[in-house]
């Protein structure tokens, strides 16, 4: 299984090097198996979770203790509570296509 960290109550991280490696692996296992002539296409679907990269897409820490391997803010992170408020308060109108804002959307992380 992947590594979810809860440094503290609400927070939810990952490791995006993490997530590529069981994706690799999965893939690899997946095509071991059947007849690759068999295989149209692979799909991949996540979360609204956010990971967090540098210019030159290096992961960048999301947590205070500067861990880089730590780079994903998970869709059930609530931290941004406060972002989400302010957001909603502007009442802005494109807002109302999505409901209005939720902490798990990435916007406000």
């Amino acid at each position: 299984s992947i590594q979810i960290w809860e440094p503290q109550p609400d927070h939810y991280e990952q490791s995006s090097d993490d997530i590529w490696d069981a994706c690799c692996q999965v893939t690899k296992k997946i095509v071991r198996e059947v007849d690759p002539t068999h295989i149209r296409g692979l799909g991949f679907d996540a979360t609204c979770s956010l990971v967090v990269l540098d210019a030159e897409f290096q992961p960048l820490a999301v947590n205070p203790e500067g861990e880089h391997k730590r780079n994903i803010i998970m869709w059930m992170d609530h931290r941004a509570g406060n972002q989400v408020d302010r957001i909603n308060r502007t009442k802005h109108k494109v807002l109302r296509f999505v409901g209005g804002m939720s902490v798990e959307m990435q916007a406000p992380k």
